[in-house]
């Protein structure tokens, strides 16, 4: 069995040819699983590209279970 651990520091948000961070510095805050933008700038760009140009990706490491 493999336990997943979340990295809140692998998400990433694709917006068409831009790769962004969910961190303050950027215009985003998360909270949990939940991505808010909190920077009017960024809000524009993201919503340029709305609908279908814009890819939030959640990527994981897997351990063995067991492992510290």
């Amino acid at each position: 069995m493999l336990d997943d651990e979340p990295d809140p520091q692998s998400v990433r948000i694709i917006v068409g040819p831009l790769m962004h961070f969910p961190q303050e510095g950027y215009g985003y805050r998360m909270d949990g699983r939940q991505i808010f933008i909190t920077h009017p700038q960024t809000l524009a760009q993201v919503q340029q590209r709305l609908p279908g140009g814009v890819t939030v990706e959640y990527r994981r490491r897997l351990k063995p279970q067991g492992t510290p």
